[in-house]
């Protein structure tokens, strides 16, 4: 312990005996440092916790209604109905746009 911390802890009114029992020195000269009065230093104590390295639990997460998981399936065929319905609609292949006389000199040139 420096001595930095001793002169601290003997302005805040704590003797010799009290700091050499002190087992969280650390915590109380933070707490004096704070600006934390000799007498309220125990209720801070107890109010931090007995065991000063255990760690802080972990908050729990808000516990609202989880929200509903998007049903991919069900897009995905509603996605492909609609883009059945759209090929539907186009024509089908390549169609053979003959003129009318290319297909009567067709018909002629079979005949003959």
């Amino acid at each position: 312990m420096k001595i930095t911390d001793i002169l601290t802890l003997v302005k805040a009114g704590y003797t010799p005996t009290e700091i050499g029992n002190m087992e969280r020195k650390e915590d109380v000269l933070q707490l004096l440092q704070g600006g934390a009065a000799k007498d309220d230093i125990d209720e801070l104590l107890a109010l931090a916790g007995e065991d000063p390295e255990q760690p802080d639990p972990e908050p729990e997460p808000d516990k609202k209604d989880p929200e509903p998981e998007e049903d991919y399936k069900q897009k995905y065929e509603e996605l492909l109905k609609k883009q059945q319905l759209l090929n539907q609609r186009q024509p089908m292949g390549q169609q053979n746009k003959k003129t009318a006389d290319e297909i009567l000199s067709e018909i002629v040139s079979e005949y003959l």
